[in-house]
């Protein structure tokens, strides 16, 4: 499960980069086909961030302690709730 978070992560710089440089384009230049894929992008990077952001949970409440996050910031004594804050 770590390895799709880490590859939405990076998949996400990948879009985020693209849409950025698209809108910047897509203003200069006038090119409506360009502002509307940056807002197409906008959306695929909110999703693969919710996904990263799944993947860490799930690693946080199944104590994955492979993940350095995990390992560094829970313990099998902490209750549910000061895991999930």
């Amino acid at each position: 499960m770590t390895d799709i978070g880490y590859a939405a992560l990076v998949l996400a710089l990948v879009v985020a980069l693209y849409t950025a440089v698209a809108a910047v384009l897509g203003e200069r230049r006038g090119y409506a086909e360009l502002l509307e894929s940056s807002r197409n992008g906008v959306v695929a990077v909110f999703g693969l961030l919710t996904l990263a952001s799944a993947a860490l949970l799930y690693a946080l409440f199944s104590r994955d302690f492979r993940v350095a996050y995990v390992a560094g910031y829970t313990d099998r004594e902490l209750g549910p709730i000061y895991t999930f804050s």
